[in-house]
């Protein structure tokens, strides 16, 4: 297992011949890029191509081009009143901030396999988020970005939902009855979309025969007893974490976790994920 997700050989190869020529590597197979730069690139990588990456791989990547500018825009870099994104980033010097966002972005990209047609999610955070620990927002490191791309996300479609990022990292809301968590898992790469319906529950043969059924009757995800609770959740590779999917999947678990908790709760016992019996409040 590589230590680095990035992998040379992710980055398209008509990019990779165009990096080997510019810096006189012997061809453009990943060893040469490995013995050169490193397992990942680096900010002096960044800062000696950074007008490559700009013509010839930002020029095609239309949404990791907006994502940059949007970025740099947020750090007053450039002409802020050019509107085109990759006219906009041709005002901007190549500075240390630059280096970093564009960094995180090309990590990203060289973590893929496949590059599909379809957009990735923002990589900036509004400023005006509120989190348990700060310490998870804005680290170079693309599990960051990821956790990044998810809080700005559910803020835009959620705006009256407080949105929460834990000690750990995970970030919880709560959608209709249901408290959902989501949460970045490194190894492998995977968001993971879970609700807690019952906890302090006793597993029986019964209940499991039951999460079964319900198992294949579910179109996505799956339901388990674990550490005497009963757990909802679906997962997402990073490649298909775009707008729609991610919503669809929150919804999903929301709806479904709706619809079994109290049905589970009346045949097991237990108790519901977050309701006291004084009523629907949150525990806090």
């Amino acid at each position: 297992m590589p230590r680095f997700r990035f992998q040379w050989q992710y980055i398209p190869q008509q990019l990779r011949e165009i990096l080997a020529a510019s810096t006189q590597l012997a061809s453009a197979e990943p060893e040469h890029f490995i013995k050169k730069f490193g397992k990942r690139p680096t900010l002096e990588f960044i800062r000696q191509q950074w007008p490559i990456l700009l013509d010839h791989w930002l020029v095609r990547d239309v949404a990791a081009a907006a994502r940059i500018a949007l970025a740099l825009r947020q750090h007053d870099l450039g002409d802020p009143a050019v509107a085109d994104d990759i006219a906009y980033l041709h005002t901007c010097r190549n500075t240390q901030r630059l280096r970093e966002v564009v960094l995180l972005e090309f990590i990203t990209f060289g973590e893929n396999a496949i590059h599909p047609e379809v957009p990735r999610l923002a990589t900036q955070i509004p400023s005006n988020i509120s989190t348990e620990a700060t310490t998870t927002i804005g680290a170079p490191d693309p599990i960051d970005v990821l956790r990044q791309n998810m809080v700005m996300l559910l803020q835009k479609n959620f705006r009256d939902v407080p949105i929460q990022i834990h000690d750990d990292g995970d970030i919880s809301m709560t959608v209709g009855s249901s408290m959902l968590f989501l949460s970045v898992i490194p190894d492998p790469l995977l968001v993971r979309i879970y609700a807690i319906l019952l906890k302090n529950i006793s597993p029986t043969p019964p209940l499991y025969e039951t999460l079964n059924h319900i198992n294949h009757q579910l179109q996505i995800g799956r339901i388990f007893a674990i550490e005497n609770m009963v757990v909802l959740e679906s997962a997402l590779l990073p490649f298909a974490l775009n707008e729609p999917m991610l919503l669809h999947t929150i919804g999903y678990i929301a709806t479904v976790a709706d619809d079994y908790d109290d049905r589970l709760q009346r045949s097991f016992g237990g108790e519901i994920w977050g309701i006291t019996h004084a009523g629907d409040m949150i525990d806090v």
